[in-house]
């Protein structure tokens, strides 16, 4: 009996130190619920204790044992449902790039847009000038025309007037009269609905020569040459367009941090592949947009139109939008690297001592010790 004792003896003492001091065999990977005060025992060491030689984990809250060998509670199901869990947070995963790749290019685009605004004012400025001059000439030429047959109109209703005044009782030279009369009457009522009609023109020709350009004047134009003149008038919108990034850096900042709570065993090489990956979504968005055409276009009367914003954007080509998107993967990096300890921030500014446990995977994804319950 004393030759068993001493040989139990010495297997506990052997590297746990002596009988009676539990072995460290590792350290606790994945949550797991004290049972006595619910504490996550994630990151605490595997020990085995050395009276029985089982694995256990003591809560470093209540000093409770829980035993690392038991039956599973689900079953084959348990396979069943992390799979599901997977294909969600695969799911979630997708869902989260598009989202990113949408903003960055959403914003990017109004970005550019208002990049754009310098040369968008000095075609609707050009275009104007263009339009409202061929308009006065066309108008000037319609009104003289009509002015002429309001004069023939006048000289034969007199003729005809003064001729059945002269042979009362003539039914064919009455006809007459009563005929150039009407054709007088007609000549007087053109007259005034073309001046109503120049009235009215020069009431909406600010709006659509400005907002809308033709497309015969437009092939006329020296691309080059606007987009030089437009440049010295670029400063202030320049400063806009930089204040409308800044806001998309912020926002796509706060998803990088997003970003880095959910890819938690990410390292820096892996988050810069995932911005890589999310500007190519973008990119494909935007070909999207130029290949659906995106340009706003109508007719007035016989003139093909375009919008004035869309036509000053596709001159400058994709330089602000790819130059936008671009340097939003800068933000996206750095919220993405800064995810973690952002989040560990958090919670430890929100919640107690003893309910940080069950995040405790924000820090072992890191290597870091798991928060203290004090």
């Amino acid at each position: 009996m004393s030759d068993m004792a001493n040989e139990r003896d010495a297997r506990a003492g052997v590297t746990g130190g002596g009988a009676g001091v539990d072995e460290r065999v590792s350290v606790l990977v994945g949550d797991r619920l004290c049972v006595s005060c619910g504490f996550n025992l994630a990151g605490q060491s595997v020990v085995r204790e050395p009276h029985y030689r089982m694995l256990i984990v003591r809560c470093p809250e209540c000093a409770t044992a829980a035993s690392l060998q038991e039956y599973p509670v689900l079953g084959k199901w348990a396979n069943r449902w992390g799979g599901v869990l997977a294909a969600g947070m695969i799911l979630l995963t997708l869902l989260l790039a598009l989202g990113t790749a949408g903003t960055i290019f959403g914003m990017s685009y109004a970005v550019s847009r208002v990049a754009s605004k310098p040369l968008t004012d000095l075609i609707a400025k050009e275009h104007s000038a263009w339009a409202k001059a061929s308009r006065e000439t066309q108008n000037s030429s319609q009104m003289e025309r009509a002015t002429a047959a309001l004069a023939v109109a006048r000289a034969e209703a007199e003729a005809a007037t003064a001729a059945a005044a002269a042979e009362p009782g003539s039914a064919e030279l009455k006809a007459r009269a009563d005929a150039a009369a009407l054709s007088l009457s007609q000549a007087e009522q053109r007259i005034t609905t073309l001046q109503v009609t120049i009235d009215q023109q020069v009431q909406w020709q600010t709006y659509y020569d400005t907002s809308w350009v033709s497309i015969d004047w437009l092939a006329q134009q020296d691309t080059g040459d606007l987009i030089g003149r437009a440049r010295a008038e670029g400063s202030k919108h320049l400063s806009a367009a930089f204040s409308l990034w800044l806001l998309l850096a912020c926002i796509v900042f706060a998803l990088g941090v997003l970003w880095g709570v959910v890819m938690l065993h990410a390292r820096a090489r892996r988050m810069a592949l995932v911005c890589v990956v999310i500007l190519a979504i973008a990119a494909v968005f935007a070909a999207i947009q130029r290949a659906g055409g995106g340009v706003g276009t109508t007719i007035m009367g016989t003139t093909q139109m375009e919008l004035t914003s869309d036509v000053a954007t596709r001159m400058l080509g994709v330089l602000p939008l790819a130059l936008s998107a671009g340097l939003a993967a800068l933000p996206l990096f750095l919220g993405m690297i800064s995810g973690r300890p952002l989040a560990r921030l958090y919670v430890r500014l929100v919640l107690p001592p003893r309910l940080r446990g069950p995040l405790a995977t924000l820090w072992i994804a890191d290597g870091l010790l798991p928060p203290s319950a004090r």
